[in-house]
């Protein structure tokens, strides 16, 4: 998986063959399909992690694929931290919460933390909130 993803980001050449096999579209929001009608076949508007099959758009007749499923993603996290021998609950909410702790220590303001994607609430979450009080080098030992 790793590596498929590598090549995805990587290289434009899977999307260009899409566009030539004509389902190279991603389902933009309307409004902006509305305001940039090439938007669906922009290279910097696909799915990072597509789905593998396509559908058929009603309205435009068009076929197009979509991100692929959380659910996919999840059960891969899973058998990872089974795999490892992890005796806790680890998700990829886990993970997310850990990569905000990591930038928090480093000195990242929290609002650009809470722009990041994934995080759709305003306020701190709570497991984040002990590394608040302890500044920017506050998880850091001297020397380091």
């Amino acid at each position: 998986m790793a590596q498929q993803l590598h090549t995805h980001l990587e290289g434009r050449r899977i999307h260009l063959q899409d566009l030539a096999d004509v389902w190279g579209r991603v389902q933009p929001p309307k409004a902006l399909a509305l305001k940039y009608p090439n938007a669906s076949v922009e290279w910097e508007r696909q799915w990072a992690l597509p789905q593998q099959s396509r559908w058929s758009n009603q309205a435009s007749g068009k076929q197009v694929r979509d991100h692929m499923d959380q659910s996919l993603i999840q059960n891969a996290v899973r058998r990872a931290v089974l795999a490892t021998g992890i005796s806790k609950r680890a998700t990829c909410r886990s993970l997310r919460h850990s990569f905000a702790t990591q930038l928090l220590e480093r000195g990242q303001d929290m609002p650009t933390i809470q722009e990041l994607p994934g995080n759709s609430h305003l306020k701190t979450p709570r497991i984040d909130r002990p590394v608040l009080n302890r500044g920017p080098l506050g998880g850091l030992k001297p020397g380091r």
